[in-house]
């Protein structure tokens, strides 16, 4: 019973600080450029939302037509939007905005968004420490 009671006073105060990105809000980001391909640039964004939220689910999507991408991370059901947003725009061939976000709740804060940057730039995974 103890067991139970505390399972469910986790999931209680998880469902309270991962509401997710609500459309109209602002949200802590960060803008930067990268001298790498959509391509690439999508490539190091999704295998570092993956590898640094395991617990979570992690979905892209990839729009060569328009040239833009998007790495977005969540917890279903816990989580009602995303809890990190990655929007990639591609400058040219060789270089690429983009634009991380979150919801600033928990551990999706300016320091996971620090994290992301560095692991995006370099191309070796960074998680928030």
């Amino acid at each position: 019973m103890y067991v139970k009671l505390a399972g469910g006073l986790v999931v209680i105060l998880i469902t309270g600080c991962a509401a997710g990105m609500k459309p109209g809000k602002d949200y802590t980001s960060q803008s930067f450029v990268i001298p790498y391909s959509l391509n690439e640039a999508y490539r190091r964004a999704d295998v570092q939302a993956r590898a640094c939220s395991p617990a979570a689910s992690t979905a892209g999507s990839f729009y060569a037509e328009s040239g833009t991408a998007q790495v977005r991370t969540g917890m279903p059901p816990i989580s009602d939007g995303d809890l990190y947003r990655a929007e990639l725009r591609s400058l040219n061939a060789s270089s690429t905005e983009i634009k991380l976000s979150v919801a600033d709740h928990g551990v999706w804060d300016d320091r996971m968004i620090g994290a992301a940057r560095r692991s995006i730039e370099s191309g070796t995974v960074e998680c928030r420490k």
